[in-house]
């Protein structure tokens, strides 16, 4: 592609070629690669690739690549990483000509820690075997045509924030309040033919 040639404008998919003569969907690629192991300035080369060869709509392509990477590559090691590159994408859409938001979330991308756990996680339950589960007894309480089970129902791994409220909300609700979203819940149980709601 040369600077006189219409710049690509899918937001689906790279540039087949980009002003630099490169392949886009290497040009990708090297992206995601450079980000994942720190390469900033080869990470921001080409990502600025992929920019000049693009015009505003193609451009989508590349943030998209950026929120993904965020979620694949980051993830867990730094659950923030995800909500600031959409920050800065929202910036772009409102300021669409302006590479700084481009290059803050390079930035951010390679200087944060990384983890591929929950891309790991997607491959393994969605990729490998699924034999059958029986759903929890846990799970069939008050919303799911059973009956209420504080300790069961509201257990909670990891809490760590102290609850001042909790011990008033489990008597209102062992007296035999119910809540509007319960009593829905319930209807809806029946009206399904859950036979213990009969």
């Amino acid at each position: 592609m040369s600077k006189s040639q219409p710049k690509h404008a899918d937001a689906y998919k790279p540039p087949q070629r980009t002003v630099g003569g490169y392949n886009g969907w290497q040009v990708t690629s090297a992206l995601q690669k450079c980000i994942r192991r720190g390469l900033e300035k080869d990470a921001l080369f080409w990502a600025t690739e992929l920019w000049e060869s693009c015009n505003q709509q193609g451009r989508e392509y590349i943030w998209h690549r950026l929120r993904v990477i965020a979620s694949e590559d980051v993830g867990l090691a730094d659950n923030n990483a995800c909500v600031q590159v959409s920050a800065l994408y929202a910036n772009f859409t409102r300021r669409p000509n302006e590479k700084i938001f481009l290059w803050h979330a390079i930035l951010l991308l390679c200087r944060a820690p990384k983890s591929r756990i929950v891309d790991h996680a997607g491959i393994a339950v969605t990729e490998g075997p699924r034999p059958k589960r029986e759903i929890p007894a846990f799970a069939k309480d008050n919303h799911a045509g059973g009956e209420m089970n504080w300790d069961e129902s509201f257990k909670l791994a990891g809490c760590t924030l102290p609850d001042e409220y909790e011990a008033e909300a489990r008597s209102i609700r062992e007296k035999g309040g119910t809540s509007k979203r319960e009593r829905k819940d319930s209807t809806e149980a029946a009206e399904l033919g859950d036979p213990s709601q009969n």
